[in-house]
């Protein structure tokens, strides 16, 4: 496959029907080559004739999908409310994992890119065929270079019309052998979408799965942090309790070593008055044995005294008296 964007297979000429199934049946008509799921056969649609019947329709539903639409005409649909909710992502069971695409790109990729913008002009980059064509038919699509199946053109096809001046009543009647003569193909599009909404009610389960999971972990991830702050908590009331302690311990202690100071202070001032005390009690007793002396010396120089007085009385008294 060239490196060039893909383009529309030609501008359809043909009635536009608001209902996409009934307009696809139309364009095989007009076309063989077109395919739903396959955009380098769907062609351009420039403007829209619709019928008045259509009117309720119209503004219930999206614009039909699988084929391509002029930018100022898409412009234009983007103003109808039907197309609102295109703006959304859709997932696919075909791809691998979860994949998904915005639902516009999905089903208008010429006209918006994979982030849902409106492109410049109708094309398809190669890049996002690609992912296009993976997300449609699965991972395992691959760009068959040498398929025969239309390329891009350079100049716009001009797709006949199936008849000129369609009345209603004659676009009624075509659609209606249209449809009968889809019925199988509609039968075999609807058992395909049932099997890709079973994907897709399976992948949902799955992520429901997957989110019950997670709050579990959240839970658990909760709890354990609960019991880690409480157990925190309590590491923090020990800490608290033994710093208390710690501080009174150590008030006590400066407290005892104050008294002890103090203590030795008093002892060294009662050792001090000791040694005064004794000194003093030297003193004195040195006091008392010199007076002691000096009473023990004044005694017996009296009892001298009175001896010697005693014996010059004595020896007058025996002397004779020599006058008689």
């Amino acid at each position: 496959m060239p490196n060039l964007p893909i383009k529309p297979s030609g501008v359809y000429n043909g009635a536009f029907i608001w209902d996409g199934h009934s307009l696809r049946e139309c364009i095989k008509n007009a076309t063989r080559s077109y395919d739903q799921d396959d955009p380098r056969t769907w062609p351009l649609f420039k403007d829209v004739h619709h019928f008045d019947s259509e009117l309720e329709h119209r503004t219930k539903v999206p614009a039909p999908h699988s084929v391509a639409y002029d930018q100022s005409l898409m412009r234009s649909l983007l103003q109808k409310r039907s197309m609102k909710e295109t703006r959304y992502n859709v997932t696919s069971g075909l791809c691998s994992g979860d994949a998904a695409l915005n639902l516009r790109f999905r089903f208008y990729p010429f006209n918006f890119d994979q982030e849902g913008q409106l492109r410049d002009h109708p094309c398809i980059p190669p890049d996002d065929f690609e992912c296009w064509m993976k997300f449609v038919h699965g991972s395992g699509w691959k760009v068959d270079r040498s398929s025969s199946t239309p390329q891009a053109t350079t100049s716009e096809q001009q797709i006949p019309p199936t008849s000129t001046n369609i009345t209603p009543s004659a676009a009624y009647e075509q659609i209606m052998k249209s449809l009968d003569a889809s019925e199988s193909a509609r039968t075999v599009a609807v058992h395909g979408l049932e099997q890709e909404l079973g994907n897709m009610k399976k992948q949902c389960q799955s992520l429901q799965y997957k989110a019950k999971e997670t709050d579990q972990e959240i839970h658990e991830l909760h709890n354990q942090i609960r019991s880690w702050k409480l157990k925190h908590a309590a590491s923090d009331t020990e800490a608290q309790r033994l710093a208390a302690e710690l501080s009174k311990g150590e008030r006590r202690r400066a407290d005892t070593e104050e008294k002890l100071k103090a203590y030795e202070a008093r002892l060294k001032e009662s050792q001090i008055e000791l040694a005064v005390a004794k000194k003093e009690a030297e003193e004195a007793n040195e006091r008392i044995k010199t007076v002691w002396n000096k009473m023990q010396n004044g005694q017996q120089t009296t009892t001298q005294k009175r001896k010697t007085a005693a014996g010059v009385s004595g020896s007058q008294q025996k002397k004779p008296n020599t006058g008689s």
